[in-house]
Order: C-alpha cells, then sequence, then structure tokens
C-alpha cells in the first residue's frame, strides 16, 4: 500500500510521542539520565544564548513514564535568552523562552500538564540549596487565594559541541514557571480599551524595577512621589501608545500622592485606587516569609477594569525564609518592615487600617496554611520528589556546606541540614509571629 510522505512523517511523529525511549547510546538522548523529573533539553545549534535578543533554539520535553502512561517526547522550536540580573554573574544560568512556530510567531502550548501559553521561565536555584523556597513561596501565596505562577521541577540539560561532536550537557535541577503576564490561563483581567479611556476601564499590569536595571526594559515610567521606576507588562506595545501610557502613568502618581498624604484632609483615598484587602495580604506574606526584597524589586501590581489596583503575584523568593546575611531578615524574630525605607511601604503601615487587616489575616491563616504541620508536609513531599534528582544536581554544582552570596553563616554541610535549617526557620518565625502580631 502507497503511504504518502505526509503521512509517513505524521506517523512518525506519533511513534515518537507515544512510544518508549530507551536512550541507548549513539542516539540524540546519549547522556540523559532516567528520572521521575521529566527533562528538558534546549538545542541552540552551535549559537550562543543572549540577553537580547533571543536565540533561536529547539526545546525537548522528555516526560517520564509510569505504569499507566509511556514515556513521551515533544519538541519545540522556542526562543530563548537569559535573565536576570545579579544571575548573570552566576555559572547555573537563567533563562526565559518563548515557544515559537516556525515564522518566529509566539505559540500557545501546554508544557507539562500547565496551561497552554507561549512564554515561560527556567528558574535554576543556586544559592538556595534546598532548592525549594521559590516553589514554597509560590505554593503558599496560591493557598491563600490567589493566583501564583504554576511550576513544575525539571532536569535540564543542553546541547553542546564537544571536539566537533554534539553532547548532552547536564544542568541540574531547575523549576519550569509560568511567566508573569496577563492571560485567560494565567493572571486574568478584561483587555485594555482601545477608546475612551478613563479610569473606570483602565486596565495594565506594571512591575517595579531598582532604577540600575532601566536598560532591562523600553516601556516604563518614574512616578512623582516616590520617584519609582515601573515597567509595562500589559499592555504590550502593541497597545501601549502615547495616549495609555499617560493613563497608567497618571493613575499610578494620583495613587501615590494620595497614599503620601493620608493623614490630610482629601475628598479622595487611597483606597479608591487599590485594595486595601491586597495590600494586607501582600505585607502579611512578605513579613512571615521575610522577603528582603519586598517593595524593592519583584513587585507586580494590577488593575481590571471596574476595579482598583491590587498587588501580586509573588515573585522571586530564593533569599526568603532567612536566607540573607545583610539585614534583619536572617532571622525569624523581628518585623521586617522596621528596617526598609522603600517604595509605599513606610506609608502602608502607617495606616490603621492595613495594620488591622493584617492582624486579622494572620489569625485567619494561622488556622490552616501558616503551621508548621502545612508548611513541613509541603517541603517533605518535594525533598522525596527530589531525591534522586537533587544527588545528580549536587554533583554537577559541588557547593553544599560553601558560603554563597546571601548565605548567613553557618553553612549546612548537607542536603538534609539545608531542609532541616529551613523548617527550623519556619517554626520560629510562626511562634514568634503569633506572640507578637498585636504589635504590628
Amino acid at each position: 500500500m502507497f503511504i504518502s510522505m505526509k503521512n509517513y512523517l505524521s506517523i512518525f511523529i506519533l511513534v515518537v510521542l507515544f512510544s518508549g525511549c530507551s536512550f541507548q547510546q549513539g542516539d540524540d538522548y546519549t547522556g540523559i539520565h532516567d528520572s521521575n523529573l521529566p527533562s528538558l533539553i534546549i538545542d541552540t545549534h552551535g549559537k550562543e544564548i543572549m540577553y537580547e535578543p533571543k536565540s533561536r533554539a529547539m526545546l525537548t520535553v522528555i516526560t517520564p513514564g509510569s505504569e499507566e502512561f509511556r514515556r513521551t517526547i515533544e519538541e519545540f522550536n522556542i526562543g530563548i535568552e537569559y535573565r536576570g540580573l545579579y544571575s548573570g554573574t552566576i555559572p547555573k544560568k537563567q533563562y526565559g523562552f518563548e515557544v515559537q512556530s516556525v515564522v518566529n510567531y509566539e505559540q500557545k502550548v501546554s508544557l507539562l500538564g500547565m496551561p497552554s501559553e507561549s512564554d515561560w521561565v527556567l528558574y535554576g536555584p543556586y544559592s538556595d540549596k534546598t532548592l525549594l523556597r521559590n516553589y514554597l513561596a509560590y505554593s503558599l501565596w496560591e493557598q491563600m487565594g490567589n493566583y501564583s505562577p504554576k511550576g513544575r521541577f525539571v532536569e535540564l540539560y543542553t546541547k553542546e559541541y564537544i571536539d566537533k561532536e554534539k553532547t548532552n550537557q547536564y544542568q541540574g535541577i531547575y523549576l519550569l514557571l509560568e511567566k508573569v503576564k496577563r492571560s485567560r490561563s494565567r493572571l486574568y483581567f478584561q483587555s485594555a480599551p482601545t477608546h475612551n479611556i478613563n479610569r473606570g476601564n483602565l486596565t495594565f499590569l506594571i512591575e517595579l524595577f531598582p532604577a540600575k536595571r532601566k536598560w532591562m526594559s523600553t516601556e516604563n515610567f518614574k512616578t512623582e512621589s516616590s520617584e519609582s521606576w515601573f515597567s509595562i507588562i500589559y499592555p504590550g506595545k502593541k497597545k501601549l501608545n502615547t495616549e495609555y501610557l499617560w493613563h497608567v502613568e497618571n493613575f499610578v502618581n494620583q495613587f501615590e500622592s494620595l497614599l503620601y498624604a493620608q493623614n490630610t484632609l482629601n475628598e479622595q483615598s487611597y483606597f479608591d485606587f487599590i485594595d486595601p484587602f491586597s495590600v494586607a495580604d501582600y505585607i502579611l506574606f512578605n513579613e512571615f516569609v521575610k522577603n528582603d526584597d519586598v517593595f524593592f524589586s519583584s513587585l507586580f501590581v494590577y488593575k481590571d477594569a471596574d476595579s482598583t489596583m491590587k498587588l501580586g503575584p509573588v515573585w522571586d523568593y530564593n533569599i526568603a525564609f532567612g536566607n540573607v546575611d545583610y539585614s534583619n531578615a536572617r532571622y525569624p524574630e523581628g518585623w521586617l518592615q522596621n528596617d526598609l525605607d522603600r517604595t509605599w511601604i513606610d506609608s502602608f503601615v502607617k495606616d490603621t487600617v492595613i495594620t488591622n487587616y493584617v492582624k486579622m489575616r494572620w489569625k485567619y491563616f494561622r488556622t490552616d496554611i501558616f503551621t508548621s504541620q502545612v508548611i513541613d508536609s509541603l517541603i517533605d513531599s518535594k525533598v522525596k520528589y527530589l531525591n534522586e534528582a537533587r544527588i545528580r544536581n549536587f554533583v554537577k554544582w559541588n557547593i553544599l556546606g560553601e558560603r554563597l552570596w546571601p548565605n548567613p553563616s553557618p553553612v549546612p554541610e548537607t542536603y538534609e541540614e539545608e531542609i532541616k535549617q529551613l523548617k527550623k526557620w519556619i517554626s520560629a518565625r510562626i511562634e514568634w509571629m503569633d506572640a507578637n502580631i498585636d504589635s504590628f
């Protein structure tokens, strides 16, 4: 029977996707470990990855098999780039990538069961030797009832040319994450209006960043009162004309003006511009984990139509939970906000409406989420899941027992001691906040 080339290719693709893979010597998967974690392979075809522009590459996603399902292999065209400012100084690189069609248009796909989208982040835990701090923060924020970036632990490989031969080089454990963006499957709010823009129908997503990172963003503005820099993530370049930028900037400036003048007589309140419950939850969460970057970087703010601004989602918590040596954030005792001179936070915590909400929400979440039992169980499940892969990770990155910035001293010698230290810090933080929450 004659089989056309088109049908032959379709059959071949189905066989690759739905048959097991033995990773025999000599095939494209030589060097890939059998793992209970998914494996990702990035092949740039010999091209260098840069911060900008994105380099064209091929992403191979290998999902491990089980008793019910066979191992699957999928391939995607991607544009990939390095991400992060400090991350560029460490050997375990961080990546952002966009899944693309063959003509470089973004393409929405589901990766490892997560909802379909085009933009993704590969975060590689390095100075956080538990490998868990970001995952733990995102999980807890979601349990509080908020949108939080979904993530999957993976083992990453890059195809390298060594002695003129391609070989898969192991890069360790990474967390494949949803990039924060406005999307029906991620942080969803109404689309930006195209005409008759006003305070009511205005929608946006912005991110606070330090002035030294201004070069990393082209769509940004500086506020008048706090002189803070914000990058505009949504709307994107296609919709963000001069008029829309003015409306976003004006809205944030009006909010700041009222926030810093809250003790004066005004017809309006800054609560007309921002949701106080959102502010209280964000402050409470960051106090609990003592994130020293709070209100300094990675602060996302979004606004839906016919609504006020909200803070979140949370992002970048590798120096939280005591993993920092240059502030009191290393200790489970003490209020983090007492040491901060940051955008908005000083004025927020002077408002008894906000501080009373913080106290109320702590007592509410202490009944189910902020408990040692719940958090230890979440940690234990991931420690068990990463058991074999984390050994390979620390063979590749032989850093256990080594002080990496900003690890506080003394540095645990083993992975088990890292986990024990994390649990001990969280338990002590809960105990201290229980005893002192009424003084916040």
